[in-house]
């Protein structure tokens, strides 16, 4: 309670009772000229741009990031959605290559039309898909509790893409990060 009351004074009573000399501030070059040769209606306006899907996906990934990973089989409706095709929500078929992610831009990268190609590591694992050795596509979104944050990434991965080892793990830390971003045609 005594600190607390200190704290109140100092930072409180204290400078309001304790009067600086004007002579000093102007010594020392410290007066502050609030006046300008432009009238306020000739001063540019400060105009903030919203990040773009594209900004914020580069700011999140463009460097390593850990994620929580794990597999699913896209044929499997108890893995799935009801009535599952083996089709993910980005409307491709789920094969060698494809991902499930699950973050607060999958939605918004389907609507958008954006491809997203993401370089992952794996401890003791080398995937060779189509996109080169260890890139995958964003094929899928992961259901709704895995795509709150934009800080936290969870991967699926295409169960025929693992080794017995990490399908026994069940899940498992892996690094990513984006390795190209394509965007639809005609995008400034």
């Amino acid at each position: 309670m005594r600190k607390f009351l200190v704290f109140l004074f100092v930072f409180i009573f204290l400078p309001t009772a304790v009067k600086v000399d004007s002579s000093i501030s102007a010594h020392y070059g410290l007066e502050r000229k609030m006046e300008t040769d432009k009238p306020m209606e000739e001063m540019p306006k400060e105009e903030v741009t919203p990040k773009t899907l594209e900004d914020s996906v580069k700011e999140a990934l463009s460097e390593w990031i850990t994620a929580e990973a794990f597999f699913y089989d896209a044929n499997d409706s108890t893995q799935t959605k009801k009535k599952c095709d083996g089709n993910g929500a980005f409307g491709h078929k789920i094969q060698s290559g494809s991902i499930a992610l699950g973050s607060i831009f999958t939605r918004r990268l389907k609507e958008e039309g954006i491809i997203l190609l993401v370089e992952v590591e794996v401890d003791t694992l080398d995937v060779t898909t189509r996109y080169g050795e260890n890139i995958f596509c964003v094929h899928d979104a992961m259901g709704d509790r895995y795509c709150q944050s934009d800080s936290m990434f969870f991967v699926d991965f295409f169960q025929g893409d693992l080794d017995s080892a990490h399908i026994q793990r069940g899940t498992f830390p892996v690094n990513i990060k984006i390795h190209e971003m394509i965007l639809p045609a005609g995008t400034p």
